[in-house]
């Protein structure tokens, strides 16, 4: 994967309304690899109890993978989404969500992802699936 695909990418994170709006970052890119990266904020990521809302991590996932699958060149729509809770977090952490592809087929691609805080202690782990609608521009 070009340095050019990886900007491509990680500029279009930046330029989407709503990992704008989650604060959502693009730490690492490769073919069927991501990673991105949100620091909780108490302003908007936590929930009435000072903890991450459920939300932010389904998001976190749901676009990290989403992303994943378009470094395969194609473009995808999430099909389902299976997140498995362990831990919560307070504002003033910073969470990475670590994307890969498990499988691609000519309609459907699977994959996996892990949310973890700065210490690698496991957030929430999750297996996603997407529909391909097309080829991405890439």
């Amino acid at each position: 994967m070009t340095e050019e695909v990886k900007d491509l990418l990680t500029h279009r994170v930046k330029d989407n309304p709503f990992c704008k709006v989650m604060r959502m970052e693009v730490t690492h890119v490769e073919e069927g690899k991501l990673t991105m990266m949100v620091d909780i904020c108490e302003d908007c990521h936590t929930n009435i109890y000072g903890y991450v809302h459920g939300g932010v991590f389904s998001g976190m996932a749901d676009t990290a993978c989403g992303v994943c699958c378009f470094t395969t060149g194609v473009r995808v729509i999430t099909l389902d989404m299976n997140l498995n809770y362990i831990k919560n977090v307070r504002a003033g952490t910073r969470v990475f969500c670590y994307a890969e592809i498990l499988q691609k087929g000519n309609k459907i691609m699977r994959t996996h992802c892990r949310i973890e805080d700065g210490e690698g202690t496991l957030l929430v782990d999750g297996n996603l699936s997407f529909y391909i609608i097309g080829e991405e521009d890439i």
